[in-house]
């Protein structure tokens, strides 16, 4: 686990630098084939059963590769870590894949679109003096957003809600997720 976890960090500190190094002059070709996005995030969070919280993941929620196509349907690689110590080690990795559909009149790099995707939260939980447990809770997600120009780059907003399934093994319940992604997305 700990070798799968630094491979994870060293792709996710490598990738905003890749796109700020690649991505800049790209813009004026019009024709980009990447999307390289750097994510802060705020939800609230309600588990089924429990007493719902809100969360800001900052400075980076998470990390988005998008592969762009002239279609109206593009796919985009998300990446999340969390990662805590203090009373145990707690590590979360989510890797997901959504399915962006552009909406009428907007391009790659600017308008509106519509995203549903899955992704897998492997968790694992080592309290200290506890016992150490790990696993998988599915996310389903939907989400409402745009892109618009800024400079070279592109500023994107995302509305969501997700629901995370229940694992029984990491004593987490059903969790229905709603809030909003604030991102930058560079192109290549």
């Amino acid at each position: 686990m700990q070798k799968r976890l630094a491979g994870s960090l060293a792709v996710i500190m490598l990738v905003p630098s890749l796109a700020v190094a690649q991505g800049m002059g790209n813009m004026a070709h019009g024709n980009p084939t990447h999307e390289f996005g750097v994510d802060l995030g705020v939800f609230y969070a309600k588990p089924s059963g429990g007493t719902g919280a809100f969360v800001i993941a900052a400075p980076i929620g998470d990390i988005r590769i998008g592969f762009l196509s002239a279609s109206n349907m593009n796919l985009e690689a998300r990446f999340t870590l969390g990662f805590q110590s203090g009373g145990g080690t707690f590590i979360n990795l989510d890797p997901g894949l959504n399915a962006l559909f552009k909406m009428s009149g907007a391009t790659n790099m600017h308008g509106m679109y519509f995203t549903v995707g899955a992704d897998a939260n492997i968790i694992s939980n080592k309290p200290s003096g506890g016992t150490s447990v790990s696993g998988v809770i599915p996310t389903i997600n939907a989400g409402i957003g745009t892109r618009s120009p800024w400079g070279t780059v592109s500023k994107r907003g995302e509305l969501f809600v997700a629901y995370s399934m229940k694992s029984t093994k990491l004593g987490r319940p059903n969790t229905i997720s709603v809030g909003a992604r604030l991102g930058l997305s560079f192109f290549h």
